[in-house]
Protein backbone atom coordinates (compact mmCIF):
# COMPACT_ATOMS: atom_id res chain seq x y z
CA UNK A 1 0.00 0.00 0.00
CA UNK A 2 1.69 3.36 -0.71
CA UNK A 3 2.74 5.74 2.17
CA UNK A 4 0.72 8.33 1.33
CA UNK A 5 -2.77 5.95 2.11
CA UNK A 6 -1.53 4.33 4.81
CA UNK A 7 -0.64 7.97 6.44
CA UNK A 8 -4.46 9.29 5.83
CA UNK A 9 -5.77 5.58 7.67
CA UNK A 10 -3.17 6.42 10.85
CA UNK A 11 -4.45 10.34 10.46
CA UNK A 12 -8.38 9.42 10.31
CA UNK A 13 -7.69 6.45 13.22
CA UNK A 14 -6.27 9.37 15.48
CA UNK A 15 -9.49 11.61 14.69
CA UNK A 16 -11.17 9.10 15.73
CA UNK A 17 -9.97 8.21 19.03
CA UNK A 18 -9.21 11.62 19.95
CA UNK A 19 -13.14 11.94 20.12
CA UNK A 20 -13.83 8.22 21.40
CA UNK A 21 -15.04 7.61 25.12
CA UNK A 22 -14.16 4.06 26.70
CA UNK A 23 -16.68 2.74 29.83
CA UNK A 24 -13.75 3.45 32.06
CA UNK A 25 -14.24 7.42 31.59
CA UNK A 26 -17.17 9.70 31.59
CA UNK A 27 -18.32 11.27 28.05
CA UNK A 28 -17.95 15.28 29.22
CA UNK A 29 -20.73 17.45 27.06
CA UNK A 30 -20.75 21.40 27.97
CA UNK A 31 -23.57 23.72 27.89
CA UNK A 32 -24.53 27.26 28.01
CA UNK A 33 -27.98 29.44 28.41
CA UNK A 34 -29.24 31.39 30.88
CA UNK A 35 -29.31 31.12 34.02
CA UNK A 36 -30.19 34.36 35.19
CA UNK A 37 -31.74 37.23 33.99
CA UNK A 38 -35.56 37.55 32.30
CA UNK A 39 -35.31 34.72 30.21
CA UNK A 40 -33.50 32.37 32.81
CA UNK A 41 -36.78 29.88 33.04
CA UNK A 42 -35.90 28.57 29.77
CA UNK A 43 -32.69 27.79 30.83
CA UNK A 44 -33.11 26.26 33.68
CA UNK A 45 -35.82 24.30 32.83
CA UNK A 46 -34.13 22.98 29.75
CA UNK A 47 -30.57 22.36 31.85
CA UNK A 48 -32.66 20.79 34.93
CA UNK A 49 -34.49 18.46 32.39
CA UNK A 50 -31.54 17.43 30.89
CA UNK A 51 -29.43 17.10 34.10
CA UNK A 52 -32.04 15.06 35.48
CA UNK A 53 -32.15 12.22 32.93
CA UNK A 54 -28.12 11.96 32.63
CA UNK A 55 -28.24 11.69 36.56
CA UNK A 56 -30.96 8.42 36.36
CA UNK A 57 -28.71 7.11 33.91
CA UNK A 58 -25.69 7.38 35.48
CA UNK A 59 -27.26 5.80 39.03
CA UNK A 60 -28.49 2.95 36.65
CA UNK A 61 -25.88 2.19 34.07
CA UNK A 62 -24.03 -1.10 33.53
CA UNK A 63 -20.78 -1.48 34.65
CA UNK A 64 -19.92 -1.45 30.68
CA UNK A 65 -21.21 2.05 30.32
CA UNK A 66 -19.85 5.37 30.66
CA UNK A 67 -21.30 8.34 33.19
CA UNK A 68 -22.40 11.58 31.29
CA UNK A 69 -21.32 14.38 32.97
CA UNK A 70 -23.00 18.25 31.95
CA UNK A 71 -21.47 21.26 32.36
CA UNK A 72 -23.73 24.09 32.41
CA UNK A 73 -22.70 27.76 32.17
CA UNK A 74 -24.51 30.87 32.59
CA UNK A 75 -24.56 33.33 29.71
CA UNK A 76 -27.77 35.02 30.59
CA UNK A 77 -29.30 35.23 27.11
CA UNK A 78 -26.61 37.44 25.58
CA UNK A 79 -24.43 36.08 22.54
CA UNK A 80 -21.25 37.56 23.64
CA UNK A 81 -21.63 35.21 26.94
CA UNK A 82 -21.86 32.60 24.97
CA UNK A 83 -19.06 33.11 23.40
CA UNK A 84 -16.89 33.35 26.02
CA UNK A 85 -18.26 29.89 27.57
CA UNK A 86 -17.98 27.82 24.54
CA UNK A 87 -13.95 29.62 24.45
CA UNK A 88 -14.33 27.96 28.09
CA UNK A 89 -15.69 24.65 27.54
CA UNK A 90 -13.19 24.05 24.81
CA UNK A 91 -10.37 24.69 26.91
CA UNK A 92 -11.12 21.44 28.20
CA UNK A 93 -9.66 18.91 25.50
CA UNK A 94 -11.38 15.88 26.88
CA UNK A 95 -14.34 17.85 25.80
CA UNK A 96 -17.04 15.29 23.89
CA UNK A 97 -19.18 17.92 22.69
CA UNK A 98 -22.36 19.88 23.59
CA UNK A 99 -25.90 20.24 24.70
CA UNK A 100 -28.87 22.62 24.27
CA UNK A 101 -27.26 25.69 23.67
CA UNK A 102 -30.73 28.06 24.42
CA UNK A 103 -31.62 30.14 22.05
CA UNK A 104 -30.84 31.18 18.61
CA UNK A 105 -28.96 34.48 18.74
CA UNK A 106 -26.94 33.07 21.68
CA UNK A 107 -26.04 30.42 19.69
CA UNK A 108 -25.60 31.77 15.97
CA UNK A 109 -22.96 33.81 18.15
CA UNK A 110 -20.76 30.87 19.42
CA UNK A 111 -21.35 28.78 15.81
CA UNK A 112 -18.35 29.88 14.45
CA UNK A 113 -16.00 28.19 16.80
CA UNK A 114 -18.37 25.43 17.04
CA UNK A 115 -18.38 25.27 13.51
CA UNK A 116 -14.35 24.92 13.46
CA UNK A 117 -14.14 22.51 15.80
CA UNK A 118 -17.13 20.45 14.43
CA UNK A 119 -17.77 18.77 17.86
CA UNK A 120 -21.71 17.42 18.16
CA UNK A 121 -23.68 20.40 19.11
CA UNK A 122 -26.59 17.83 20.60
CA UNK A 123 -30.43 19.57 20.68
CA UNK A 124 -30.26 23.61 20.85
CA UNK A 125 -32.67 25.04 22.30
CA UNK A 126 -34.17 26.77 19.14
CA UNK A 127 -36.57 26.01 15.58
CA UNK A 128 -33.76 28.13 13.39
CA UNK A 129 -33.41 27.07 9.85
CA UNK A 130 -30.23 28.76 10.78
CA UNK A 131 -29.14 25.35 12.54
CA UNK A 132 -30.55 22.85 10.27
CA UNK A 133 -28.16 23.84 7.00
CA UNK A 134 -27.10 20.60 5.11
CA UNK A 135 -23.41 22.04 5.98
CA UNK A 136 -23.59 22.25 9.36
CA UNK A 137 -23.98 18.38 9.52
CA UNK A 138 -22.58 18.08 13.37
CA UNK A 139 -25.44 19.51 14.76
CA UNK A 140 -27.98 17.14 16.12
CA UNK A 141 -32.34 19.22 16.08
CA UNK A 142 -34.44 17.02 17.63
CA UNK A 143 -37.47 19.49 18.28
CA UNK A 144 -39.67 21.09 15.30
CA UNK A 145 -38.58 24.20 12.84
CA UNK A 146 -39.97 27.16 13.27
CA UNK A 147 -41.29 27.08 10.08
CA UNK A 148 -43.40 24.03 10.93
CA UNK A 149 -44.86 25.76 13.87
CA UNK A 150 -45.77 29.00 11.97
CA UNK A 151 -47.00 26.39 9.32
CA UNK A 152 -49.03 25.01 12.04
CA UNK A 153 -50.67 28.42 13.55
CA UNK A 154 -51.52 29.41 9.64
CA UNK A 155 -53.12 26.24 9.05
CA UNK A 156 -55.67 26.61 11.83
CA UNK A 157 -56.06 30.53 12.91
CA UNK A 158 -55.87 31.34 9.04
CA UNK A 159 -56.81 28.83 7.10
CA UNK A 160 -60.23 27.48 9.40
CA UNK A 161 -60.55 30.44 11.07
CA UNK A 162 -60.35 32.47 8.44
CA UNK A 163 -58.72 35.63 9.96
CA UNK A 164 -56.97 38.27 7.43
CA UNK A 165 -56.15 41.24 9.50
CA UNK A 166 -52.74 40.00 11.23
CA UNK A 167 -50.19 42.11 12.71
CA UNK A 168 -46.81 41.16 13.71
CA UNK A 169 -44.75 41.44 17.43
CA UNK A 170 -40.85 41.01 17.22
CA UNK A 171 -38.29 40.41 19.16
CA UNK A 172 -35.70 42.11 17.22
CA UNK A 173 -32.54 39.78 16.65
CA UNK A 174 -31.46 36.49 15.05
CA UNK A 175 -34.16 34.91 16.58
CA UNK A 176 -37.28 37.38 15.65
CA UNK A 177 -35.76 37.53 12.02
CA UNK A 178 -35.09 33.71 11.20
CA UNK A 179 -39.13 33.74 12.39
CA UNK A 180 -40.46 36.36 10.63
CA UNK A 181 -39.35 34.89 6.83
CA UNK A 182 -41.46 32.21 7.46
CA UNK A 183 -44.55 34.37 8.83
CA UNK A 184 -43.90 36.84 5.86
CA UNK A 185 -43.63 33.72 3.34
CA UNK A 186 -47.18 31.95 4.75
CA UNK A 187 -48.42 35.74 4.62
CA UNK A 188 -47.24 35.89 0.67
CA UNK A 189 -49.02 32.01 0.13
CA UNK A 190 -51.82 33.89 0.74
CA UNK A 191 -51.67 37.17 -0.62
CA UNK A 192 -51.90 39.26 3.23
CA UNK A 193 -49.71 41.82 3.90
CA UNK A 194 -48.95 42.53 7.68
CA UNK A 195 -51.20 44.92 8.85
CA UNK A 196 -48.32 46.36 11.49
CA UNK A 197 -44.96 44.73 12.62
CA UNK A 198 -43.52 46.16 16.03
CA UNK A 199 -40.59 45.32 17.43
CA UNK A 200 -38.50 45.06 21.02
CA UNK A 201 -35.18 44.36 22.04
CA UNK A 202 -33.91 41.43 23.62
CA UNK A 203 -34.22 41.10 27.21
CA UNK A 204 -36.51 44.12 27.56
CA UNK A 205 -39.92 44.12 28.27
CA UNK A 206 -40.15 47.72 27.70
CA UNK A 207 -42.83 47.27 24.76
CA UNK A 208 -46.04 49.12 25.75
CA UNK A 209 -45.20 51.64 22.87
CA UNK A 210 -45.34 48.71 20.68
CA UNK A 211 -48.89 47.52 22.20
CA UNK A 212 -49.70 51.20 21.58
CA UNK A 213 -48.73 51.04 18.17
CA UNK A 214 -50.36 47.83 17.27
CA UNK A 215 -53.83 48.87 19.06
CA UNK A 216 -53.86 51.90 16.51
CA UNK A 217 -53.76 49.33 13.62
CA UNK A 218 -56.65 47.11 14.86
CA UNK A 219 -55.44 43.77 13.73
CA UNK A 220 -57.30 40.11 14.60
CA UNK A 221 -54.24 38.43 15.22
CA UNK A 222 -50.61 39.46 16.45
CA UNK A 223 -48.01 36.76 15.97
CA UNK A 224 -45.67 36.74 18.48
CA UNK A 225 -41.75 36.02 18.79
CA UNK A 226 -40.27 36.54 21.59
CA UNK A 227 -39.63 34.83 25.60
CA UNK A 228 -41.94 34.42 28.29
CA UNK A 229 -41.11 37.59 30.38
CA UNK A 230 -41.49 40.19 27.61
CA UNK A 231 -44.84 38.27 25.50
CA UNK A 232 -46.21 38.37 29.07
CA UNK A 233 -45.85 42.13 29.88
CA UNK A 234 -46.91 42.84 26.38
CA UNK A 235 -50.63 40.79 27.06
CA UNK A 236 -50.75 42.38 30.36
CA UNK A 237 -50.73 45.58 29.06
CA UNK A 238 -53.14 44.91 25.81
CA UNK A 239 -55.64 43.61 28.60
CA UNK A 240 -55.21 46.78 30.31
CA UNK A 241 -55.64 49.02 27.61
CA UNK A 242 -58.42 46.69 26.37
CA UNK A 243 -56.79 45.40 23.24
CA UNK A 244 -58.34 42.02 22.72
CA UNK A 245 -56.82 40.09 19.12
CA UNK A 246 -56.08 36.84 19.66
CA UNK A 247 -52.10 36.53 19.90
CA UNK A 248 -49.61 33.61 19.49
CA UNK A 249 -46.60 32.48 20.79
CA UNK A 250 -43.85 29.38 19.71
CA UNK A 251 -42.95 26.49 21.28
CA UNK A 252 -39.28 28.67 22.30
CA UNK A 253 -41.48 31.34 24.30
CA UNK A 254 -42.22 28.87 27.37
CA UNK A 255 -45.80 28.24 27.16
CA UNK A 256 -45.73 27.27 30.99
CA UNK A 257 -44.17 30.10 32.30
CA UNK A 258 -45.53 32.66 30.25
CA UNK A 259 -49.10 31.67 31.71
CA UNK A 260 -48.02 32.11 35.01
CA UNK A 261 -47.38 35.33 34.55
CA UNK A 262 -50.40 36.81 32.81
CA UNK A 263 -52.86 38.07 34.83
CA UNK A 264 -56.22 36.71 33.37
CA UNK A 265 -57.07 34.53 30.72
CA UNK A 266 -56.35 35.68 27.15
CA UNK A 267 -57.45 34.72 23.35
CA UNK A 268 -53.58 32.44 23.38
CA UNK A 269 -52.28 29.76 21.25
CA UNK A 270 -49.23 28.32 21.56
CA UNK A 271 -47.65 25.78 19.59
CA UNK A 272 -45.42 22.61 21.27
CA UNK A 273 -42.79 20.64 20.05
CA UNK A 274 -44.42 17.56 22.96
CA UNK A 275 -47.88 16.25 23.67
CA UNK A 276 -49.29 18.66 26.29
CA UNK A 277 -50.85 15.64 28.20
CA UNK A 278 -47.44 14.27 28.80
CA UNK A 279 -46.15 17.58 29.45
CA UNK A 280 -48.40 17.57 33.15
CA UNK A 281 -47.82 13.78 33.90
CA UNK A 282 -44.61 14.42 35.39
CA UNK A 283 -43.15 17.24 37.70
CA UNK A 284 -41.69 20.64 35.73
CA UNK A 285 -42.87 22.91 32.54
CA UNK A 286 -42.62 22.06 28.81
CA UNK A 287 -38.90 22.99 28.27
CA UNK A 288 -37.42 20.70 31.12
CA UNK A 289 -39.60 17.73 29.40
CA UNK A 290 -37.85 18.52 26.41
CA UNK A 291 -34.50 19.02 27.95
CA UNK A 292 -35.36 15.73 29.04
CA UNK A 293 -36.29 13.50 26.40
CA UNK A 294 -33.76 15.59 24.71
CA UNK A 295 -31.19 14.26 27.35
CA UNK A 296 -32.74 10.44 26.89
CA UNK A 297 -31.83 10.40 23.16
CA UNK A 298 -28.20 11.47 23.29
CA UNK A 299 -28.20 8.22 26.32
CA UNK A 300 -30.14 6.09 23.63
CA UNK A 301 -26.81 6.55 21.27
CA UNK A 302 -24.60 6.16 23.71
CA UNK A 303 -25.76 2.98 25.02
CA UNK A 304 -25.62 1.59 21.34
CA UNK A 305 -22.31 2.91 20.91
CA UNK A 306 -20.74 1.28 23.93
CA UNK A 307 -18.26 0.18 25.23
CA UNK A 308 -15.77 2.62 23.41
CA UNK A 309 -17.59 5.32 22.17
CA UNK A 310 -16.86 8.03 19.38
CA UNK A 311 -18.50 11.03 18.10
CA UNK A 312 -19.42 9.28 14.45
CA UNK A 313 -21.15 6.18 16.31
CA UNK A 314 -23.18 8.44 18.30
CA UNK A 315 -24.06 10.82 15.17
CA UNK A 316 -24.79 7.81 13.24
CA UNK A 317 -26.84 6.47 15.75
CA UNK A 318 -28.56 9.96 15.60
CA UNK A 319 -29.60 9.68 12.03
CA UNK A 320 -31.83 6.90 13.01
CA UNK A 321 -33.96 8.76 15.40
CA UNK A 322 -36.88 10.73 13.94
CA UNK A 323 -37.12 14.04 16.21
CA UNK A 324 -39.56 13.87 19.49
CA UNK A 325 -41.44 10.77 17.61
CA UNK A 326 -40.81 7.99 20.10
CA UNK A 327 -42.29 10.21 22.74
CA UNK A 328 -45.30 10.90 21.30
CA UNK A 329 -45.70 7.09 20.48
CA UNK A 330 -44.53 6.14 24.01
CA UNK A 331 -47.58 7.63 25.33
CA UNK A 332 -50.13 6.67 22.81
CA UNK A 333 -50.48 10.01 20.79
CA UNK A 334 -50.57 9.87 16.78
CA UNK A 335 -46.75 11.18 16.12
CA UNK A 336 -46.80 14.88 14.93
CA UNK A 337 -44.15 17.92 14.57
CA UNK A 338 -46.28 20.46 16.25
CA UNK A 339 -49.29 20.58 18.50
CA UNK A 340 -51.55 23.36 19.13
CA UNK A 341 -52.60 24.79 22.68
CA UNK A 342 -55.12 27.31 23.61
CA UNK A 343 -54.85 29.26 26.70
CA UNK A 344 -58.07 29.06 29.03
CA UNK A 345 -58.27 29.81 33.32
CA UNK A 346 -56.53 26.55 33.81
CA UNK A 347 -53.95 28.03 31.80
CA UNK A 348 -52.52 25.80 28.26
CA UNK A 349 -54.43 23.34 26.89
CA UNK A 350 -54.34 20.39 23.86
CA UNK A 351 -56.72 22.29 21.13
CA UNK A 352 -58.27 19.71 18.21
CA UNK A 353 -57.00 21.64 15.75
CA UNK A 354 -55.03 21.14 12.79
CA UNK A 355 -51.15 20.17 13.19
CA UNK A 356 -48.17 18.76 11.10
CA UNK A 357 -47.96 15.41 11.08
CA UNK A 358 -44.85 13.42 10.73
Amino acid sequence: MPLKSLFMQFLSLVMLLAGSVHAAEAIKLGMSAPLSGPTKELGISYSSGAQLAFSQYNQSRTAGQPSIALQVLDDGYEPLKTVSNTKQLLQQKDLFGFFGYVGTPTTVAALPLLKKQQKPLIAPLTGSDLFRQPSEAFIVNFRASYAEEIAAQFAFLVDDQKIKRIALLIQADEFGASVEKHILSELDKRQIKPTYTARYQRNSSDIYDSIDKLQKHQPELVITVGTYSAISEALNYAEEQKFKPIFTVLSFTGAHALSKQLNSNHQLYATAVLPWPEIQLMAGDDIFKEGYYAANLFIQAVISCTPVVTQPCVMKQFAAFDGFKQVSESIGNQPKRVYLLKHSEQGFKMYPAVTMSL
